[in-house]
């Protein structure tokens, strides 16, 4: 998730490179986040899994989805806002959502990973 996130972040920045045209860099972060999509979707549910075991797995994603949904669609606030306080550049965003990566690359490193995980605790014996 870390490699991801950082990943992510670059990307983002070099989609933010194009001003008025299309740049090479754009075209490698579109590679990027092609590359990103169909993985993303994953860490939902593996991160949980990995901290709460199958045990703990439904209680926590019962909580865990509706907040990723709605995370999701203040994803459109953000663009909103952006494009309020810029005059109508979304290519700003870019630069938020990066600080967003990094900030959650930087909250998983804190993860305290199989922490609750009574299957994994049961393995180390």
């Amino acid at each position: 998730m870390v490699l991801f996130g950082i990943w992510y972040a670059i990307a983002l920045l070099l989609n933010f490179t194009a001003v008025d045209h299309v740049t090479p860099l754009v075209y490698a972060s579109l590679f990027m986040i092609a590359m990103g999509i169909g993985g993303s979707a994953n860490f939902t549910t593996s991160l949980p899994t990995s901290i709460f075991g199958r045990q703990g797995f439904d209680k926590v994603n019962s909580v865990i989805f509706p907040i990723q949904g709605a995370i999701t669609a203040l994803c459109f606030a953000v663009n909103g806002v952006v494009q309020l306080l810029t005059g109508g550049q979304i290519r700003f965003a870019y630069l938020v959502f990066a600080c967003v990566a990094i900030v959650n690359v930087l909250l998983v490193l804190t993860v305290d990973e199989h922490k609750y995980n009574k299957d994994w605790k049961m393995a180390q014996k």
